[in-house]
């Protein structure tokens, strides 16, 4: 009877622990948003119980141990995880895992290391024949992607006015810029800007210089003199 007693006071602690009130859950954690690459991130992993539990990180399922910038503070309660400095890396979807009395439960949340722009490609100054197609590369990498516009110089006081597409001209998603046809008239200072509002936003300014054909063959002429 005794025995009957005792296996029953425990089936009922169990039935309490995972129904009501104290059903063991994770209390949601999520990282900061301006998680920015360098900088220090921290969340805290605990359960709505009061219990004594193990604690275990994943990152994209794989089991996340202490080392390099990883750092896990665990204790009875919670487990504190730290990741500093921040790496492109370390982007992905974090697990913490809490066990007790051979009970499971998990809560993930994800991590997004934001970078500043840097340059995949710097547009140089370009010579070009009237009539023929060119483009202007300009290509940056970050994250979030990046977005490239281009402006070009213009009136008497040298303002950069943004270029929209048109049937002779065009931007392609990898932030390059198409001529079509150049002519005389498209000959100037052109400004590509590269910016993800993480950081400083990357400018360079490049020359397009239009050579006329006329030009060109008297220059082929003296050349054979």
């Amino acid at each position: 009877m005794d025995k009957f007693i005792i296996l029953q006071a425990i089936i009922i602690s169990s039935l309490d622990f995972v129904s009501g009130d104290n059903v063991l859950q994770i209390q949601p954690f999520v990282f900061p948003s301006k998680s920015i690459i360098g900088k220090r991130v921290t969340v805290t992993c605990t359960t709505t119980v009061g219990e004594k539990m193990v604690f275990k990180w994943f990152r994209n399922g794989h089991v996340l141990t202490k080392g390099g910038n990883v750092d896990i503070r665990s204790y009875p309660d919670l487990s504190n995880l730290v990741i500093d400095p921040l790496t492109e890396e370390d982007t992905g979807n974090y697990t913490c895992t809490a066990n007790a009395r051979g009970l499971t439960t998990s809560y993930t949340s994800p991590l997004e290391v934001l970078v500043p722009p840097s340059w995949s490609q710097i547009p140089n100054d370009i010579d070009a024949l009237s009539g023929d197609p060119i483009a202007l590369n300009c290509l940056g990498s970050g994250s979030p992607k990046p977005t490239i516009t281009w402006s070009r110089s213009q009136g008497e006081n040298g303002e950069y006015i943004t270029l929209p597409s048109s049937i002779l001209s065009s931007v392609y998603p990898n932030g390059s810029m198409y001529l079509t046809s150049v002519d005389k008239e498209d000959e100037g200072m052109y400004k590509c800007n590269v910016s993800n509002g993480i950081g400083p936003s990357l400018t360079k300014i490049v020359m397009l210089r239009v050579i006329g054909m006329f030009l060109f063959m008297k220059c082929l002429t003296d050349s054979d003199i």
